[in-house]
């Protein structure tokens, strides 16, 4: 698997031993990106600029307002990712119980969905989520089991933060965050300290080893900056703007949190474990 193009929000990867066109196909998909042709994140089944379609699996290229060819392409893969800055607060409205699961209807509060199509990817307190139906002001997604067992907040009516995948020509305010939950912390202080709010929250012991002060971590999709790290314990300073702008504000001690460490954390003890060097 060769990667011929990324960015600080998108990976795209092919294997020109399955198919050499890959290699052709994935450069015009790149290209359109970096002349600006596509302004908005790539859906499951997206047009760009008329000349490029992807999808799962699938890419095709013509000169036509329909795809001309359109061949199985498990190898060409395209990640969403987000920067932990919120875009705005919404409210599970709705739970409809599912057979693998349940089906959330989300207000979207102050949530552009104008740019929003169907396969886009949503997260919901950090948890990426992909739209299935929507309309001006509320959008539903399809939570799995899995994803209900691993996280927090998406089991109930009530409050929670919203951030659209990005874009290309977004600002990355934050950090690159996955969307993907390692873990489910827990709120030991969450008190005012002068003008600004002072959370320490417990991580569960496996994850501790991905967190380092002065670092960056992913709280219920708020990418926040670690003060202070000992053993799985860590302590972050909040400005009055983030805790009125995100659900932080109804923390208390013994709350709950969807946590998602650091990407680059990940990749550093993939790099250094012995298998790797070996």
């Amino acid at each position: 698997m060769r990667s011929i193009f990324s960015s600080p929000t998108f990976h795209y990867h092919y294997n020109a031993s399955v198919w050499p066109a890959a290699h052709t196909f994935a450069r015009i998909f790149a290209q359109q990106f970096l002349e600006g042709n596509h302004h908005g994140p790539l859906t499951q089944n997206h047009l760009v600029n008329k000349r490029f379609w992807a999808s799962p699996g699938k890419i095709a290229y013509n000169t036509g307002p329909c795809p001309a060819l359109a061949v199985p392409c498990p190898f060409f893969t395209v990640t969403p990712m987000f920067s932990g800055i919120i875009t705005a607060m919404g409210r599970i409205s709705h739970i409809q119980p599912a057979e693998k699961g349940v089906r959330l209807t989300v207000e979207a509060g102050g949530l552009d969905l104008a740019d929003v199509a169907l396969g886009d990817s949503i997260a919901c307190n950090g948890v990426c989520l992909t739209v299935i139906e929507r309309d001006e002001r509320s959008f539903k997604v399809d939570v799995s089991r899995e994803s209900l067992d691993c996280t927090v907040g998406l089991a109930e009516l009530g409050e929670l933060n919203l951030e659209k995948a990005l874009c290309l020509n977004d600002r990355l305010g934050g950090h690159l965050v996955s969307g993907h939950v390692d873990g489910v912390g827990e709120v030991l202080r969450f008190e005012p300290i002068g003008e600004s709010y002072d959370l320490v929250i417990r991580a569960p012991q496996s994850l501790a080893k991905y967190i380092a002060r002065k670092g960056s971590i992913t709280v219920d999709g708020v990418s926040l900056t670690t003060n202070r790290v000992e053993g799985s314990e860590f302590s972050i300073n909040l400005i009055p703007h983030t805790v009125a702008v995100t659900t932080l504000k109804r923390l208390q001690a013994g709350s709950k949190v969807n946590l998602e460490v650091d990407l680059i954390a990940r990749y550093v003890e993939r790099m250094l474990s012995p298998e790797v060097q070996a």
